[in-house]
């Protein structure tokens, strides 16, 4: 078991408190069952699998894509990425698209609701332009 890594910070613990430990010893249970699975599913058909998770680390919630390929009939590799970058801004980019699609709305609404007033003083007080119902509310009073 080896462990070459770039950036400390993304370890939730140091390499020598997890090497040669069991998966379960080292992560969440849930995270270590689906590395498990993986890894069954790596060793069963020989195929790259792939999976991502999210831990908690130094109160920051991180998200990781860990990859897993068969290495030999004992050890299979595996690359975990830090994906918290592009998380957020997947996030950040879901988040635009709905606020865009709220303002059109509103503004399709607004639109029409401006047409309805538009066509009701034109029908009743025969007042073709916005600024002739303007002049028209003015002038009435």
């Amino acid at each position: 078991v080896d462990c070459n890594i770039t950036n400390h910070e993304d370890l939730i613990m140091p390499p020598e408190e997890f090497l040669n430990k069991h998966i379960s010893e080292v992560l969440p249970t849930g995270i270590a069952s689906a590395a498990l699975v993986k890894l069954d599913q790596v060793f069963n058909d020989m195929r790259p699998q792939m999976f991502e998770y999210q831990l908690e680390i130094n109160d920051q919630v991180k998200h990781y894509e860990a990859r897993i390929v068969y290495s030999s009939e004992n050890s299979a590799l595996s690359i975990i990425r830090n994906i918290t970058d592009r998380k957020e801004a997947v996030m950040k980019t879901r988040k635009s698209e709905r606020i865009f699609a709220i303002l059109k709305l509103l503004f399709l609404f607004r639109f029409a609701f401006f047409y309805q007033i538009q066509m009701y003083y034109k029908t009743k007080f025969n007042v073709d332009s916005p600024r002739g119902i303007l002049n028209y509310c003015i002038n009435r009073g």
